[in-house]
């Protein structure tokens, strides 16, 4: 039987949730209640707040490619649990950035050094090319996905 990419991606996937999971269940500092997609999410207002660049709904939902009705509920559950708040944009009163909060940038470093334990164990045993040959056709495969209409 032929192997499946979707299958295999999803098992990856889950072995690593797996793994962070077990990470983040040692650790004191680490809000259980706080979805994968919100750590995303703080990640890349983490990302832009060091750029100095403001970032706002639209962009959640290009960057990461979901609805507008799954980010909106994300980022209500986000601003409830205190990991970012909403200010108004004085050119148009229509926007409202995305701002984190402190509670957000702390659990975002915790991450951060459950994250690199993981890469680093993802690397083990791995060359640099097989790295590269791994990225460019994780590229390729993304590129099929996205330029496909179904």
């Amino acid at each position: 039987m032929q192997r499946e990419i979707g299958y295999e991606i999803r098992n990856l996937n889950n072995l690593i949730d797996k793994e962070f999971n077990t990470l983040t269940s040692r650790g004191g500092d680490i809000d259980y209640n706080q979805s994968r997609l919100q750590g995303w999410i703080i990640g890349y207002l983490c990302l832009k707040e060091r750029k100095g660049e403001a970032v706002y709904q639209r962009d959640i939902e290009n960057e990461f490619n979901i609805k507008r009705p799954t980010v909106t509920q994300t980022i209500n559950a986000m601003v409830k649990n205190g990991y970012i708040i909403r200010e108004s944009v004085i050119e148009d009163a229509r926007l409202r950035r995305l701002v984190l909060t402190d509670k957000a940038r702390s659990l975002h470093a915790s991450h951060l050094r459950d994250i690199e334990r993981i890469e680093s164990t993802m690397r083990t045993n791995l060359s640099q090319s097989e790295l590269d040959a791994f990225f460019s056709t994780v590229d390729k495969i993304k590129s099929n996905i996205e330029n496909h209409n179904f």
